[in-house]
């Protein structure tokens, strides 16, 4: 397989596989050949064709150029799905460090650092509106699903290179997804973990979105419930009309809360407005579920209630929490961390103890609780003035008063700083003497 010096060189890669070179400065290849007699032949007509100034280079197109015609070979074979890879080339491939480099130039490191920078490259979609549709950015970084499938479009198309000779092996085969920025890593700030007090009261008013699903929006909310806790939540679970308005919380869907640990946790002024404003609108009986799901069972782990947006064939559609204008990254999970945040924060009155939100919240340790208390030193000294949504506002909040029997307490005190016993409210006509009772 050794050739004279300046004549090219041949490479064995297996029995039946034999890589030709020319001698230049960038080696350029000549294919892949069954046989070594076939790729001296090969090599040696290269010369004559390099010695009369005519020699083209087999590889010189750029991935743009060939990965083009192989979308197209792909069209005509009948593949399924051309037109979401057509979709994936143009939205992730055609700006790659790579795509007006030579097939036979593309280095594993390269495809790598690609890679890598996909994990932060913003997600765009098509929002439905009533001029028509607009392209705009979601708010989030792509998923790692979309980056897995831009990985398998540019492995598909250096196979065919592979089988058309013009490289000896796949670049893309040796390297590895990348794994999801962690917590740490991620370049948008804390403050995505939950909505700010001005987005509450946007989603809580939002006449684009059903009565029912704003109550339960600010039933996550205030009282901090995981989803399946919202989901399995009964009748007989809710107690209104109680000296002191509480939950109790005993499922997690059809199962045991976490840790097989019920808790009983005092309802927010707010969220007593908000239950009996929904047992007026639905009223319930001691087995029903409080926050049915639309066919009148329980809502299933993957019902987000309309939050997020819905990708279909005919664009995308805009979910509860993009009708409400909140454009950032906030997930349905992230209205139990609005609770947690804004009780540590003392958004609305009383600067809750890490222990209090610990024990409001079901959290086994303190060390879970303390993601709030970080994301809490991020909030604005100004937001503990603010009690929640104005009263006479637009959302279904009543204006009146909660009457509860209290004793008097002056309007000149802005809060009680005792703890548990310490009040969550500027407002004096709201105020009650315990937050957890007994």
């Amino acid at each position: 397989m050794r050739r004279a010096p300046g004549t090219g060189s041949i490479t064995r890669l297996d029995e039946s596989r034999y890589w030709a070179r020319m001698s230049d400065v960038r080696r350029t290849s000549l294919g892949v050949f069954a046989t070594e007699d076939d790729a001296n032949r090969i090599l040696d007509a290269a010369r004559d064709l390099v010695a009369r100034g005519e020699f083209l280079d087999p590889v010189a197109s750029t991935m743009r150029a060939y990965g083009a015609r192989v979308l197209d070979a792909r069209e005509l074979d009948g593949v399924r799905g051309i037109d979401q890879e057509r979709s994936r080339w143009s939205a992730h491939l055609l700006d790659a460090p790579f795509i007006d480099m030579r097939i036979a130039d593309i280095r594993p490191a390269t495809i790598q650092n690609w890679l890598d920078s996909l994990r932060t490259k913003q997600a765009r979609g098509v929002i439905r509106c009533r001029d028509g549709v607009e392209h705009r950015e979601l708010g989030r970084t792509i998923s790692r699903t979309t980056r897995g499938h831009a990985r398998k479009l540019l492995v598909a198309i250096l196979d065919q290179a592979v089988t058309d000779g013009l490289i000896p092996e796949n670049p893309a085969r040796k390297v590895r997804l990348p794994r999801n920025l962690r917590r740490g890593e991620k370049a948008r700030s804390r403050e995505y973990l939950y909505l700010l007090l001005c987005e509450i009261d946007a989603l809580l008013s939002c006449e684009a979105i059903e009565e029912t699903l704003r109550i339960e929006y600010a039933i996550r909310i205030y009282e901090a419930l995981r989803p399946g806790e919202a989901a399995g939540l009964r009748g007989r679970c809710v107690l209104l009309d109680n000296a002191t308005p509480e939950l109790i919380v005993e499922r997690s869907y059809d199962e045991a809360v976490k840790d097989d640990e019920s808790r009983r946790i005092p309802l927010l002024p707010v969220a007593v407005r908000a239950l009996r404003r929904l047992r007026e609108i639905r009223p319930w009986g001691p087995d029903d579920l409080v926050f049915p799901a639309r066919d009148g069972g329980m809502r299933k782990p993957d019902d987000d209630t309309g939050w997020a947006d819905k990708k279909t064939a005919k664009g995308l559609y805009a979910g509860n929490k993009t009708k409400a204008g909140i454009t950032r990254h906030v997930t349905l999970y992230a209205l139990r961390h609005t609770g947690g945040t804004h009780l540590a924060a003392g958004s609305w009155g009383h600067r809750w103890s890490i222990e209090e939100v610990r024990k409001f919240m079901g959290h086994s340790s303190v060390s879970v609780t303390q993601k709030y208390i970080d994301a809490a030193e991020t909030l604005h000294a100004a937001a503990a003035a603010t009690t929640g949504p104005a009263e006479g506002g637009k959302h279904w909040l009543p204006a009146a008063p909660i009457t509860l029997d209290v004793p008097p307490v002056s309007a000149e005190n802005t809060c009680i700083p005792s703890a548990p016993a310490a009040i969550r409210t500027r407002d004096p006509r709201l105020r009650r003497p315990s937050l957890y009772p007994g």
